[in-house]
């Protein structure tokens, strides 16, 4: 999980260099362009505190074209968590390896209160619809996702594992990311005090066992939850997940 989503674990020498400037751009631009009103408002850590956002871009619709405005995050009353919502993965839906997907995600957003929606902007106009102007490549997103999947996984398992299948898809070298990971859901139940999760399990497609990774960035009622398939499954990894029943994930 990246820090600047609250993640406190550090994986020392995890990647090099070049890798590491990779995974470092489309992180920014997910927690940047779709993160970034919302953890400028809720104050969550960055290392960069001199470019936290101070302003969110806004569209102001009533029925004729919309207007755009900048608006202070500081009169903002509050900002709610926006996320993408994908298809399932499409190992999972039978599709092939090189589909292509030119729908974009349906953007979910955090329910607020009646009181509150027309004022969270700290715009109060009567009869017109306002939300946030947000840019972010919806595959950056996905890769983040496939990332933390990944890095969970090698935690869990060891490095040597097993043939991990998503570090081709996290560096660009294969680009059809939705191949293997997607939303299957909403989040229902989580631990009380727990922000996020990542939990293993094993599924079975066309016959074949595959390690399958569930991810939620944010434990709130309703959040989009992500799946991501690491790698084929084996031996080792059956009895490590039967063994431990779901029990223990890692979470924080």
């Amino acid at each position: 999980m990246p820090y600047s989503l609250a993640g406190a674990w550090i994986l020392q020498q995890a990647s090099c260099e070049e890798c590491a400037d990779t995974t470092k751009r489309f992180e920014q631009d997910v927690t940047r362009n779709l993160f970034g009103p919302f953890r400028s408002f809720h104050k969550m850590p960055t290392r960069r505190k001199d470019e936290r956002l101070t302003h969110v871009d806004l569209l102001v619709e009533n029925g004729n074209s919309p207007i755009r405005i900048r608006q202070p995050i500081a009169k903002c009353k509050y900002i709610p968590l926006i996320m993408p919502f994908f298809a399932e993965p499409g190992i999972q839906l039978d599709a092939p390896p090189d589909k292509t997907y030119a729908l974009e995600p349906i953007m979910w957003q955090e329910p607020l209160p009646d009181f509150m929606k027309s004022f969270a902007y700290g715009i109060v106009l009567p009869g017109i619809n306002i939300s946030m102007e947000l840019k972010f490549k919806s595959d950056n997103f996905l890769r983040l996702i496939a990332k933390i999947a990944h890095a969970s996984s090698v935690i869990r398992f060891g490095i040597d594992a097993a043939e991990w299948m998503l570090p081709d898809y996290i560096l660009g070298r294969k680009s059809n990311i939705r191949y293997l990971v997607g939303s299957i859901g909403q989040l229902r139940n989580f631990d009380e005090g727990t922000n996020w999760f990542a939990r293993e399990d094993v599924i079975l497609i066309e016959g074949v066992r595959y390690l399958t990774c569930t991810i939620s960035l944010f434990c709130m009622k309703g959040c989009p939850v992500y799946s991501a398939i690491v790698c084929k499954s084996n031996e080792m990894i059956d009895s490590y997940i039967k063994d431990h029943n779901h029990k223990k994930y890692n979470q924080h």
